[in-house]
């Protein structure tokens, strides 16, 4: 059973002396489909007619490294980074002027009605308004954006015909109140985040949302991520690493290119026990008590957007 991948490297190297690159990776997975390693050979693309067995590996190859990433903190993926808050907190920094917005007008009308060039909020947005000459009343006020165009919104419910008239100035920032962390903080998720580890020194955090909308809730202030990231350089990878991939590869392509059910039954058992054999050596593997997973009533996924 022939099978092909690219090498960045250019070289095929044989099963047992390294798998720092891409196609040792896969070579090793079709080895333990049964392919002679001898006819595995290396080509420079993958391409629309590529056979069977590259478009396979090409599906699966980048999702199956994602996966054994997900399934253990190995020590090598480990990553800290000082988180930022996230636009719309209370305690971000109003002189950002990509998350503040500038208020040039307000209507004494039911309801009130702010006027803000290229605002971007959405409707059902929570605002926080500040600083507005003249209509102090919405000051430090926190409204719910509705019939938003490009310049202007509502204020959901706010009825400001006894509100003094504006007269200048205002900023507003988006603000969503937590409840489950009232004294607490919203952070952005590090963009090559796969999975969390812990919030250094911090009791407890959580993280809410999915994809591109996760973030971290946590009560500290100052939050620093311990996290597993999205590692993506072979060559940087340990051997241990490298067999847990190439077990996971052979279990997703078992059936597809044997038509086996028992097939991919016995390589699912065998990347359990190489997942197995590698936790016992790599450091500790599971969630630490004080992670919190998606428990917030308040954020569900793609609330945030």
């Amino acid at each position: 059973m022939p099978v092909y991948w690219a090498s960045s490297a250019g070289v095929i190297t044989s099963s047992g002396s390294g798998l720092s690159t891409n196609l040792a990776v896969c070579k090793l997975a079709m080895t333990w489909l049964g392919a002679d390693p001898d006819s595995l050979t290396d080509v420079g693309t993958i391409t629309t007619n590529s056979t069977k067995e590259e478009v396979l590996c090409n599906v699966v190859y980048d999702t199956c490294r994602k996966a054994v990433l997900e399934d253990h903190n190995w020590q090598f993926a480990k990553k800290h980074q000082q988180l930022s808050l996230d636009d719309g907190t209370e305690e971000a920094d109003y002189a950002t002027t990509d998350n503040v917005k500038t208020i040039t007008g307000a209507t004494a009308a039911d309801p009130v009605v702010i006027t803000s060039a290229s605002h971007g909020f959405l409707n059902n947005w929570l605002v926080k308004i500040y600083d507005v000459g003249g209509m102090t009343q919405l000051n430090s006020l926190i409204v719910r954006v509705a019939n938003k165009d490009a310049n202007t919104f509502e204020c959901y419910g706010l009825n400001g015909k006894l509100f003094t008239a504006y007269t200048s100035g205002g900023k507003a920032v988006r603000y969503e109140a937590i409840s489950d962390y009232a004294n607490g903080y919203v952070y952005r998720v590090p963009a090559d985040m796969l999975r969390p580890v812990a919030i250094m020194g911090a009791p407890q955090f959580e993280v809410v949302g999915a994809g591109d909308d996760r973030r971290i809730l946590s009560t500290d202030n100052s939050a620093v991520l311990e996290y597993i990231a999205d590692i993506t350089t072979v060559s940087t990878m340990p051997n241990h690493f490298a067999r847990c991939w190439a077990a996971r590869i052979a279990m997703e392509l078992a059936n597809p290119l044997q038509k086996k059910n028992a097939s991919m039954k016995d390589m699912a058992s065998w990347y359990s026990q190489v997942l197995k054999e590698t936790k016992q050596s790599d450091g500790r593997n599971s969630d630490p008590a004080h992670l919190v997973r998606n428990t917030s009533p308040t954020l569900k996924a793609g609330d945030w957007e």
